[in-house]
């Protein structure tokens, strides 16, 4: 409870008053007020008009009624602050704050009972708390955390790991805020594997195996419509759809090409198949049928292609050298190239909304670092920016977070580097995913339907799963006897994972 006290320092008679009231004060021999009637009434003003609470009477008759109804006659209060000020006027007002009355201990076990004490006492205590408690503190939630906990709570799941609860405290006119109270519904998990969120996880054990070439894979991708459809492409030059509802059964065999082939990509629909090789050509083939649709011819080998995310008809192709084209699947002609000097593209990754793409490249001079990855403008063709990536490392793998405004490139320097999808796509220095070998392969990554995981083939055959916000190492599955050259997370279910190996087999993970 605090009270305020005013004097006038022009009279004598007040000024000695006032210093004998602070010696009183330091000593910590304080009475109730009580007294004198006319003193009592002026701080009762003061207390209603500077503070805005309740007058004191009002908050000490409780306490009053208590004593005089079990005859206590005196009550200790204990000295916590004291402040003494000097207005402009020459008058000292001193204010004095007292922590909660302190009763003498009584023998008398009707005291103790006594109902009307304990329900003044009560309802003294629920007063003055109030009163002295004022605004309550908002605790404070660092960029970190509240990004950690919007990360964690996935949209559309039933029950979230930690749940943020709003609630807004009714308060006076000037005293109205709100506050954040965190109430988990689990204790946190601070181990890197159980960091992620329930329904993405990394597999843990084999669910099918299909046999179905005879040489090294080289990529593998789920249909985006049929889930239960595989797409893989390898270097015995065939294209093979898998269907996984069926167990190991191959559902198409593509036989157009007649040297290797090395990339393969669906259709925004998922009904056709667009795939490219060794052998100067890029292919689009009908999946219910088998039959090649159109042929695009190129001068140099076809090493990558991707289609445009808006528009179908359009499609992306990297060649062996200095070279990348765009198509039209209507009339079969080229619309633009894209060239400068680098040597062969490894991959293309359109950005969000489709109006820029990255290209990732050989570095085929010691001095042309800048040609490694470089983002290109889609309509005229003009080069954004090539000063990203400033490292004597390929990069053979490119791919975009599904959320999040940054994309991840494989460097051949074993670890996975992180840039930004904004101007000007800057790399991030302090944030990179290694503990897997690329050692020189075309080795793929694959980030998780939520972008909470990327997934990573390896040169020693095993597949490295990394929590995406700390990259930290999650997980590590033996998967195949040679390398592991690419990963793919099924877009439906977040722990299912399919991979290929240079041994020429195809794995389904769960």
């Amino acid at each position: 409870m605090e009270s305020l006290l005013a004097y006038n320092s022009s009279s004598d008679d007040e000024s000695d008053r006032t210093t004998k009231d602070e010696q009183d004060f330091k000593k910590g021999k304080v009475k109730l007020p009580g007294t004198d009637q006319a003193k009592l009434q002026e701080i009762k003003d003061v207390c209603a008009t500077e503070s805005g609470t309740q007058p004191y009477d009002n908050r000490m008759g409780p306490f009053l009624e208590a004593r005089n109804a079990i005859g206590l006659n005196e009550c200790s209060y204990s000295k916590s602050k004291q402040t003494s000020l000097r207005n402009d006027n020459g008058s000292i007002v001193v204010q004095r704050t007292f922590s909660e009355p302190q009763f003498p201990v009584s023998n008398s076990n009707q005291e103790k009972k006594s109902p009307a004490f304990n329900s003044s006492l009560t309802q003294y205590k629920h007063s003055n708390s109030s009163s002295i408690s004022g605004r309550r503190v908002k605790p404070y939630i660092s960029k970190r955390e509240r990004e950690k906990l919007a990360q964690t709570a996935l949209p559309g799941s039933s029950s979230s790991p930690l749940k943020c609860q709003l609630a807004a405290e009714k308060s006076n006119f000037d005293h109205s805020i709100k506050e954040v109270d965190l109430q988990p519904n689990r204790p946190c998990e601070i181990s890197d594997g159980k960091r992620l969120a329930r329904a993405c996880r990394p597999p843990k054990q084999l669910h099918l195996n299909f046999e179905g070439h005879s040489q090294g894979v080289n990529c593998v991708h789920w249909n985006p419509t049929r889930g239960n459809l595989l797409l893989s492409a390898a270097m015995d030059h065939l294209v093979c759809v898998w269907d996984t509802s069926c167990g190991s059964t191959c559902h198409r065999r593509l036989t157009h090409h007649t040297a290797a082939v090395k990339d393969s990509k669906w259709s925004l629909c998922g009904e056709k198949i667009f795939s490219c090789g060794y052998d100067k050509t890029a292919r689009l083939s009908n999946l219910e049928t088998g039959q090649e649709i159109i042929k695009f011819p190129h001068k140099n080998f076809v090493t990558c292609v991707q289609f445009h995310p808006r528009d179908p008809a359009l499609f992306l192709s990297g060649t062996f050298k200095s070279a990348i084209l765009c198509w039209d699947t209507r009339t079969g002609n080229i619309t633009s190239t894209y060239s400068a000097l680098f040597g062969q593209v490894q991959d293309i990754a359109f950005l969000p909304g489709g109006d820029e793409f990255v290209s990732a490249a050989e570095v085929v001079k010691r001095n042309s670092t800048d040609k490694g990855i470089m983002v290109w403008d889609f309509r005229s063709t003009a080069v954004l920016s090539n000063q990203i990536y400033q490292e004597a490392f390929t990069c053979t793998c490119l791919k975009v977070h599904p959320h999040e405004a940054h994309f991840v490139a494989q460097s051949n320097g074993d670890y996975i580097a992180l840039f930004s999808t904004r101007k000007p796509y800057k790399l991030n220095k302090f944030k990179r995913y290694e503990g897997h070998k690329v050692s020189g392969y075309h080795i793929g990554c694959d980030f998780s339907p939520d972008g909470s995981i990327i997934a990573s083939g390896s040169a020693d055959g095993q597949i490295y799963f990394y929590d995406h916000h700390t990259s930290h190492m999650v997980r590590t599955l033996q998967a195949h006897s040679m390398p592991c050259m690419d990963v793919a997370f099924h877009p439906t279910l977040p722990n299912c994972v399919a991979s290929c190996g240079w041994e020429g087999q195809v794995k389904v993970w769960k």
